[in-house]
């Protein structure tokens, strides 16, 4: 179990499509805070990786069946064209020389909730699978985002 986190990083952003933080000090653990108002989606990048097949994940909308993607260039815990507010949690490995790990749980609010319709939830675990750690989080969407805001913290473990 992981103790003792500390703040990271913040950056926030509006009118884009994606935010960086970049130059994250070395932590084995990172757990990340993500909120993304309009848009489209929310995703995740690490250390500029957007292209090629590194990433892939498995997920599950408002605990129906499981979906998987492989092959990817990033890794997604919420996809959907008529988002409004989307809050996520990430808690990932980041161990040198090891791929990397994340379980990822997004809640969302989108133009056809009411209250009448709750919120949708979304899990995700996926993989990067690149042994480098973890040093730069993109947080991002598949559209251009009213408002995106990031949290990194960190931890070594027990100390």
């Amino acid at each position: 179990m992981a103790t003792n986190w500390e703040l990271l990083k913040t950056a926030s952003g509006s009118s884009a499509a994606s935010i960086d933080l970049a130059s994250l000090p070395n932590r084995r653990y990172l757990f990340v805070q993500g909120f993304v108002e309009g848009g489209n989606g929310l995703k995740y990048q690490f250390n500029g990786v957007t292209t090629g097949d590194e990433y892939s994940m498995r997920y599950a909308q408002n605990g129906g069946s499981d979906g998987t993607q492989i092959e990817r260039n990033d890794i997604w815990c919420y996809y959907d064209s008529n988002d409004e507010y989307m809050f996520n949690t990430a808690y990932i490995t980041n161990e040198e020389n090891k791929e990397k790990m994340a379980i990822m749980e997004t809640t969302s609010n989108t133009s056809t909730t009411t209250s009448g319709n709750p919120v949708i939830r979304t899990r995700a675990i996926g993989k990067w699978s690149n042994n480098d750690v973890i040093d730069e989080i993109t947080l991002g969407s598949f559209a251009t985002a009213d408002e995106l805001v990031c949290n990194v913290f960190g931890s070594n473990g027990k100390e």
